[in-house]
């Protein structure tokens, strides 16, 4: 389904014709390049920077993803176009995949101007959760097919512009430390819930995973706090400090 498409209860604005969408896509895509091959020269990445970079201001631009009116707007490209390359470049080849798929689920309304790209479906971690990667944020309704005016619907919408967008924002702040520390977290939460066991927590070795990992991950419960929602479903409460 394009962008243009229009879908009964679903806002899918379409702010240009083609030639304008494909003027912005050339344009965004040549500075980006440019940029980004600069900010990488200094350690001798820039063709691959410009590379990343360009292709994301092509992309971008055609989908008009960035509120080019707004200085947030250039804020969030330009730190997509250098610091935020790693990150932004991992959510390239995600939208790649994403088009591989049938259930992926498109979704303008939570993209177009608002500085990310939303997926409703298509690739997931687990059930239930959706998942950024870089400005990408894919199964964020967790390919449920339900009414816009479904209270389910209206709580992934919040998930998406609160918990989520915060995730965006961490690659763009953080840059290539972003998936290091994240990475990090996980693994010394796995080896602090196998203490946790030992030391004879009668809870699920699984919850304590989870727990550890995941829900007291900084970021993720910076997150969760952005969204008004902790401590979520799901953690031991008598881990959470």
């Amino acid at each position: 389904m394009s962008d243009t498409e229009s879908v009964p209860g679903r806002s899918t604005p379409a702010d240009g014709s083609v030639d304008s969408r494909l003027a912005e896509a050339a344009g965004l895509g040549a500075l980006s390049a440019a940029v980004g091959g600069v900010a990488t020269l200094p350690i001798g990445l820039a063709p691959a920077g410009a590379l990343i970079a360009g292709v994301n201001g092509c992309v971008c631009g055609w989908m008009g993803i960035y509120d080019l009116g707004s200085r947030k707007g250039w804020w969030a490209w330009l730190r997509d176009s250098t610091w935020a390359l790693p990150t932004t470049g991992a959510g390239l080849l995600m939208m790649a995949l994403q088009r591989l798929r049938s259930d992926a689920d498109y979704r303008p309304d939570l993209s177009r101007r608002q500085n990310r790209i939303t997926y409703g479906g298509g690739w997931r971690a687990r059930r239930g959760f959706a998942t950024s990667i870089g400005p990408v944020i894919v199964n964020a309704f967790d390919r449920q097919k339900l009414p816009e005016d479904d209270p389910r619907m209206a709580r992934r919408r919040l998930l998406v512009t609160r918990h989520e967008q915060e995730h965006v924002e961490q690659a763009r702040r953080w840059g290539p430390l972003f998936p290091a520390l994240y990475s990090g977290w996980l693994i010394g939460g796995v080896a602090r819930a196998l203490w946790w066991k030992a030391k004879g927590d009668p809870s699920r070795l699984r919850d304590l995973v989870m727990t550890s990992s995941y829900f007291l991950n900084p970021f993720e419960k910076a997150a969760y706090r952005k969204d008004e929602y902790w401590p979520p479903a799901g953690v031991l409460n008598h881990r959470v400090r």
